[in-house]
């Protein structure tokens, strides 16, 4: 079980630039955290900085994932019914 708390994370990472957030559980991925840097270039030092970091005794493997998609959401229209009476 991954039991490492954020602010162990947080700790390891901030050498690298300002965090801006610490994500611990990711849903589909519940072994990973995601740490989002203020820039790209503080981003890409901990990527190269943090693989092969220890925290706990489990290595770690960084690497950037792409910003979560946003859903779009659709206009609701009414029930269709053309009646016009609200039923």
């Amino acid at each position: 079980a991954f039991t490492t708390k954020r602010d162990k994370v947080r700790k390891a990472f901030k050498k690298f630039g300002t965090i801006v957030s610490v994500r611990r559980y990711v849903q589909g991925a519940p072994r990973r955290a995601d740490v989002s840097y203020s820039s790209a270039a503080e981003m890409q030092a901990a990527i190269e900085g943090g693989e092969g970091l220890e925290i706990e005794g489990r290595t770690l493997k960084v690497k950037a994932t792409p910003p979560p998609e946003e859903v779009v959401e659709k206009v609701k229209k009414g029930k269709g019914k053309g009646k016009g009476k609200g039923k």
